[in-house]
């Protein structure tokens, strides 16, 4: 058995301590809080040229709680969280893109909290996709 004595166990130990006595708290009321999410499990797939296929590259990204081998699976779910689930409303960080024309098309599918995801679109070269969906698609 492999036992990990880091400080980087030590400290995540003592947050999974702290989170389940806040999640045990009683309410004003003298209820149980639970703070929980239905889980997310989404598909995360990129593809040069204007179709869905042949996928160049796919990722798994899970949220409530946070996994998969997203790059950046935190921010991806706080930015999915914050347009709750429609990816249409995702929104990059400004800048300037060529007009180089090199497509490339996106999807997402599976689940957000509980309700089924389908999600495809098309833009113009890489670029331009990172400007108008953000880290979601950044991997």
């Amino acid at each position: 058995m492999i036992r990990y004595r880091g400080v980087r166990y030590r400290r995540a130990m003592i947050i999974l301590v702290a989170l389940g006595l806040f999640v045990l708290l009683p309410a004003s009321g003298g209820e149980a809080v639970t703070t929980t999410q239905s889980p997310s499990a989404l598909t995360l797939t990129l593809a040069q040229g204007p179709n869905a296929d042949p996928v160049l590259r796919a990722v798994q990204l899970r949220c409530d709680p946070h996994g998969g081998d997203h790059p950046n699976t935190a921010r991806a779910c706080q930015q999915i969280a914050l347009v709750e689930g429609d990816f249409t409303r995702l929104r990059g960080e400004s800048g300037m893109c060529t007009l180089q024309y090199q497509p490339v098309t996106v999807t997402a599918s599976g689940t957000w909290r509980g309700e089924l995801v389908s999600y495809q679109e098309t833009f113009s070269n890489h670029c331009t996709l990172l400007r108008t969906r953000g880290v979601v698609f950044d991997f």
